[in-house]
């Protein structure tokens, strides 16, 4: 990656740099739809000969809305994810209003100014209608309308889930059941034609010798939003097709991509960064393997069951059978039509009435987990429906970050100061006294201090008290999820530092960082306490890029690692029973906020540790998980939930399979290349156990 620049891109393109620029270059999915895209998409699939997905969904729409409509509660409004020119959706809106005499549609679409043109046509064209456009992603068009009392059709069609990353897809179907009441229901429109021939026709270009006008103007936007000089003639548009057993849990898929026909720079001079592509090099059209999945009807249904969904009706083109099922009734009817498979699903939350509203959920592992659902969702916080998601999945885990509220923040607090065992905090302490002078040689003054999980700033002080030597005054931004906490810790520092201003910033660590990355005075970046050994493994390098993308030439970004790799000394820290009392707050907290009744005395913290060669890229990591001792079943009574913990089961205390990684100073450094990071210093303790690494942008 070449220097970089003070230019400021928008918060949304920045995902973008960090893929463009990750080990596996690729581009978001969305990122192909601007206004352009979605015309020309638009204009492909409704003219094209062999991509038939538009005819056949429109078709099944026509033949069996007023069957689909039928299923949800009047009157009711309508919402789409994904809707583009809403073309499909126009028999779905006629029926609706012929039913119940007006109508408010809300289409969510990333291509904002497409989607209202749109919608000023559609209220042209239904005088009883009312659009309401969201311009944006999927699940922030959801949450905009979680909230609303009247029942809703959620449509999701285009096998637009088969864009989805395989192995997130039902983790977004959960999600999207958390924003969904009793009476909602779920259209999902899912392509089921697998054969090989025809699918490589319909998703190769027109002309072999170029690339197709969506993935012209894909290049297009790309030059556009970043200055960039991306030679489109340099480009082969390759199609392969994955086949996986019908039979399977996973899809067979389309993998798509661009190869590089020569060595390349690109250079995107809005950000003055340089992307080399060598000769035979892949960019990616989608951040998972999957460009688009094509479905059994055996996956479609296990995509709804481990999604805690219930089928209620399935249509599908070709021979299929049609199911209506409710409440334990069945009914089968059989019909022929003529083309390409494709299905639409009306979903249900499932809620059969003989359980009052309750529903048994089956969640597959070795032992099968009872799940209760009788209240909504929408009685808990967006940031705590992750925590749901979390403990319902086949691998129970809490989020790293839910473990810091305000209390679990103190008892961490105290046991990194005054552990016997547990001594980064004392060795962080004592580097960032010793090399404060260093790491600042190289920064331009005045400077802004930022941080990220910050906590109690008790390391920060020794960089406080130099910084206000150095240049008078300070501004200071400690960013963490705990935010009456650090605003409390705020105060304090105001009132011990005359010349600091501190704006503390309550959140995740990339939204603190968006928060303050137009400011155009030097930064310096503080992320400590070997925060990002917390990250799971396979996201740090990303994590790391995505920082990159909002640090200028003349900022300077400080990481804190832990290089302890010595088996015997890392058990024994994780151990001690010191940290008994925080553990026992994650249990407190998950009981506060869901009414729950998690018995905490049946968990036992335990350790493992996993280590991992010093010379490879991938790091040691500690695995840490409270087992349960005994068969306990329990209730979120805030949810109406029940959730089995199997004497034995583990709860880990991680997204990712480290709960904290340990380097060594060759995979700091390799972090470090990955991530468009030059090393300007590396520092360590006399044991060698601790480093801090002053990172500079590329």
């Amino acid at each position: 990656m070449g220097s970089s620049r003070n230019d400021v891109i928008s918060a949304e393109l920045m995902p973008v740099v960090s893929s463009l620029t990750s080990d596996r270059k690729h581009v978001p999915h969305w990122y192909l739809y601007d206004t352009r895209g979605s015309e020309v998409f638009e204009e492909t699939v409704r003219t094209s000969s062999s991509y038939t997905v538009w005819k056949h969904e429109h078709a099944l729409l026509q033949r069996h809305v007023a069957e689909i409509v039928s299923q949800t509660p009047s009157p009711a409004m309508l919402v789409e994810l994904g809707s583009g020119a809403s073309s499909k959706t126009r028999p779905v809106i006629e029926a609706m209003i012929e039913r119940q005499g007006a109508l408010t549609y809300v289409p969510v679409d990333i291509a904002k100014d497409f989607i209202e043109e749109v919608s000023r046509e559609l209220e042209r064209d239904y005088s009883a209608l009312k659009v309401e456009p969201f311009g944006g992603l999927f699940m922030d068009g959801l949450r905009h309308v979680a909230g609303r009392p009247e029942p809703k059709l959620l449509l999701f069609l285009g096998n637009s889930i088969g864009n989805v990353p395989i192995d997130e897809q039902v983790d977004m179907m959960k999600e999207i059941r958390t924003y969904l009441n009793a009476n909602d229901r779920l259209v999902l429109g899912l392509d089921m034609n697998a054969e090989r021939k025809a699918l490589l026709k319909g998703y190769r270009a027109p002309n072999s010798r170029g690339l197709s006008p969506f993935l012209n103007n894909f290049i297009d936007r790309l030059n556009k939003d970043f200055d960039g000089d991306m030679d489109k003639t340099k480009f082969e548009d390759i199609v392969d097709f994955v086949q996986n057993p019908i039979e399977g849990d996973t899809p067979s898929y389309i993998r798509k991509y661009l190869k590089s026909s020569e060595l390349q720079r690109v250079h995107l001079r809005k950000l003055g960064v340089t992307v080399n592509f060598a000769a035979g090099e892949e960019l990616y059209l989608s951040a998972g393997p999957n460009y688009s999945c094509k479905f059994s009807e055996h996956q479609v249904r296990r995509l709804a069951d481990k999604s805690n969904f219930a089928v209620q009706v399935s249509r599908k083109s070709l021979q299929i059978s049609i199911q209506a099922v409710t409440a334990g009734e069945q009914s089968v009817v059989r019909e022929t039509l003529p083309g390409r498979i494709l299905q639409d699903i009306p979903l249900q939350p499932s809620f059969p009435k003989t359980f009052n509203m309750a529903v048994r959920l089956g969640m597959t592992s070795l032992t099968r987990h009872v799940v209760r659902m009788a209240r909504r969702y929408s009685d808990v916080s967006g940031d705590l429906r992750y925590v749901v998601s979390s403990l319902t999945s086949e691998r129970k885990r809490v989020p790293h970050w839910y473990m810091y509220d305000t209390r679990g923040s103190e008892l961490f607090e105290e046991i990194a100061r005054k552990s016997s065992t547990y001594n980064l905090w004392q060795h962080e302490y004592t580097l960032l006294q010793s090399h404060m002078k260093d790491i600042m040689s190289a920064m331009s003054s005045p400077a802004t201090l930022v941080e990220l999980g910050s906590g109690a700033s008790s390391k920060t002080r020794p960089v406080i008290e130099a910084m206000i030597e150095r240049q008078g005054v300070l501004t200071y931004v400690p960013v963490d999820i705990a935010k009456d906490y650090i605003e409390e810790v705020s105060r304090e520092l105001e009132r011990e530092y005359s010349a600091l201003k501190v704006e503390p910033f309550g959140g995740l660590f990339m939204d603190g960082l968006r928060h303050v990355a137009g400011r155009p005075e030097p930064k310096l970046l503080l992320f400590l306490g070997n925060s990002i050994g917390n990250v799971p493994i396979d996201e740090q390098v990303d994590m790391m890029k995505e920082i990159r993308t909002y640090l200028k030439a003349q900022d300077r970004f400080v990481l804190g690692l832990d290089l302890n790799t010595d088996r015997e000394s890392v058990m024994k820290v994780y151990h001690t029973g010191d940290r008994r009392p925080w553990l026992e707050n994650i249990i407190d907290r998950l009981n506060r906020d869901f009414d729950g009744n998690i018995d905490k005395m049946k968990f036992e913290p335990t350790t493992d540790f996993v280590q991992n060669p010093a010379e490879g890229d991938t790091p040691s990591y500690v695995e840490r998980y409270l087992k349960n001792t005994a068969m306990q079943r329990v209730h979120l009574r805030k949810l109406g939930l029940d959730i089995d913990f199997p004497a034995g089961e583990r709860l880990y205390l991680s997204d990712g399979p480290n709960y904290s990684c340990k380097f060594s100073e060759h995979q700091a450094r390799r972090l470090a290349e990955k991530s468009d990071f030059a090393v300007e210093g590396l520092f360590a303790n006399q044991e060698a156990k601790f480093c801090l690494v002053c990172l500079a942008p590329k």
